[in-house]
């Protein structure tokens, strides 16, 4: 698997165990959903963090590999392992223009994703700098990370709904420069968002872990994001 752990140090809180409320990635920011319960952050103006998840403890193997579910194959939820302020974790950023994170840089949830899209990767605050402490901030990078313009592309055609392939250029699957293993996020025009991870690869194909429960349009110019780990401490 080309991930890293997700949980460097714990912080003063330790872990704390949570129902998944819906899908969740390893490394996202999370937000309450219900009692002992969480999702995924979904934009820059939530400001009510609950922590980051991080990858099941060893030995434990879910049903959906590099996700907790809301119903997992036995229709339950699976728990989440989650770290609070203080602590470090790998985390998943993207980039939304043509910037990169720089050490030292503060990051927020990212605005991807409609109401029912609660992904909690995160990017750069404010004007894509990350220069500037605002109050929609819940990590600071401890590391550098390249991203730029060449880790977001439009398919050559269209991702249907319930699909599982997703065909580039050559060139554009080229710059993405995924492996397998890697998450993507796929947003469509309208800002349905999906978190999702890459199974196989062809020079021009990715074969995707999850059917798509979005349909990228190549006609409206959606994107398909290359996920990036972010060495990151959570404020």
């Amino acid at each position: 698997m080309a991930l890293k752990d997700t949980l460097i140090e714990q912080g003063p809180a330790g872990v704390t165990p949570y129902a998944a409320g819906a899908n969740v990635a390893f490394g996202v920011a999370l937000i309450r959903s219900a009692a002992r319960t969480c999702k995924g952050m979904k934009d820059d103006n939530d400001d009510t963090l609950l922590g980051f998840s991080v990858q099941p403890q060893n030995g434990v193997t879910l049903d959906e590999d590099g996700f907790y579910q809301a119903s997992n194959d036995a229709s339950v939820p699976d728990v989440v392992r989650v770290v609070r302020k203080g602590a470090v974790s790998n985390a998943l950023g993207i980039a939304k223009a043509n910037t990169s994170i720089i050490d030292g840089d503060f990051l927020e949830a990212a605005p991807v994703g409609d109401a029912s899209s609660y992904l909690g990767v995160l990017n750069e605050a404010g004007s894509d700098a990350g220069e500037v402490m605002l109050t929609t901030v819940i990590a600071q990078a401890l590391e550098d990370c390249t991203m730029t313009n060449a880790s977001y592309k439009t398919p050559a055609s269209n991702i249907e709904i319930g699909e599982k392939t997703a065909t580039f250029s050559a060139a554009n699957l080229a710059l993405l420069d995924l492996k397998e293993g890697d998450y993507i996020l796929l947003e469509d025009v309208n800002g349905n968002g999906q978190l999702n991870r890459v199974k196989s690869l062809t020079s021009t194909v990715i074969t995707m872990q999850l059917a798509s429960t979005v349909q990228v349009a190549q006609a409206n110019s959606d994107l398909v994001y290359k996920v990036f780990q972010v060495k990151a401490l959570v404020l």
